[in-house]
């Protein structure tokens, strides 16, 4: 091999090199795909959700992949004075059968708090706690977006604001790309109180007894199946 060639043997070997570190180190996109493991960090993953549970409950977490009515039978045979836990959901589907259903309720009775965080909902949850959603969507300003694309625009951006005091009197928060098309549009009144609702005023989370309570509670451990 001469002498030229060597050269450019380097040459493209330095070139290739320094492609590779420029795209190692170049920003990336988000992955607005949703998969809601707690693996990633990625805007529709739970991984910053994960590791931020320790704030709001210091007593641990606890990650449970049995099926709701093992974790039953063994939170249901404790003491009745035994410390009392959240149970965290969070997927894009929620769907129970009637025996995981059952004893998710039987363990709200007991004391135990439900958390359930989704975008659409199947079955008997829905018969059984009364209460439906439904789907907006809105046309984004693709025109605001050409002029300036890096500004967050109200019909491209979604807003949330808590409705219950002192939240409320926090500025909304604002979230890219929307993602609140989802809202309860019937509950039961009488028992169900709104905590939180987007830029259209239409509910997207809530309280009710026996069903959706806030995971807010740092006296109680927390059993989460991101």
């Amino acid at each position: 091999m001469s002498r030229a060639e060597k050269m450019i043997l380097a040459g493209t070997a330095a070139i290739v090199l320094l492609i590779l570190i420029l795209d190692a180190i170049a920003p990336r996109e988000p992955n607005w795909n949703t998969s809601f493991t707690r693996y990633k960090t990625d805007p529709y993953a739970c991984g910053l959700t994960y590791d931020r549970l320790g704030d709001l409950f210091p007593q641990g977490v606890t990650t449970v992949r049995e099926p709701i009515y093992s974790t039953a039978e063994q939170r249901l045979a404790l003491d009745s004075a035994a410390p009392r836990v959240n149970h965290i959901f969070i997927d894009g589907s929620f769907s129970l059968d009637d025996l995981d259903l059952r004893h998710l309720l039987m363990m709200v009775e007991a004391g135990d708090d439900a958390f359930i965080a989704a975008e659409d909902f199947y079955g008997l949850i829905q018969d059984t706690l009364n209460f439906s959603t439904a789907y907006h969507w809105e046309q984004p300003d693709t025109t605001s977006m050409a002029r300036e694309v890096k500004t967050f625009f109200t019909n491209d951006t979604d807003a949330v604001r808590f409705t219950v005091f002192p939240l409320r009197n926090d500025t909304a928060s604002r979230f890219a790309r929307g993602g609140f098309e989802e809202s309860f549009n019937h509950f039961p009144v009488d028992s169900t109180q709104v905590l939180a609702e987007n830029q259209r005023h239409d509910p997207v989370l809530g309280s009710a007894r026996a069903s959706f309570i806030s995971a807010a509670c740092p006296a109680r451990s927390p059993i989460t199946t991101c």
